[in-house]
Parts: C-alpha cells; structure tokens; sequence
C-alpha cells in the first residue's frame, strides 16, 4: 500500500507531557480520538468504517481540531 510514514508516525508510544494532552483515561479523548495500547496507530485519527469526515477522520479538523487534541499549543 501507500506509505505514509512521512505524514504523521505510527506505532509510537503515545506518553502525554511536553506539548502533549495527557493521556486520556481509557486511551479515548472526549473527541473519540482513540489511542490503540497506548500507541498512536492509523486508527487513532482515522475511522474507516465512518466516510462523513473526509478523508475518513474520527473527528472534524477545522482549524486543526483534530490535530490540536494532542498537540497542545
């Protein structure tokens, strides 16, 4: 398939502090922004099963919400 290890990395763990939202209880932001054992995978941000959201997104990403609900600035 495409890779896309450039756009955004995966299988990471995903440890909250330093310009990061702390880790959500349960591994799920109130947004359903979802990390998956604790790692962000595709999944985290993308639902392929839901095309409402293009390009398949958990959640809207106007004026980079979706972006913004690890990456506190």
């Amino acid at each position: 398939g495409t890779d896309l290890r450039n756009d955004h990395p995966i299988a990471i763990p995903y440890l909250g502090g330093s310009g990061l939202a702390p880790v959500p209880q349960g591994g799920v932001f109130p947004n359903g922004v979802r990390l998956v054992n604790g790692q962000i995978e595709c999944v985290t941000c993308h639902n392929v099963h839901d095309p409402a959201i293009k390009p398949f997104l958990r959640t809207d990403n106007s004026r980079s919400a979706l972006c913004l609900t690890c990456h506190v600035k």
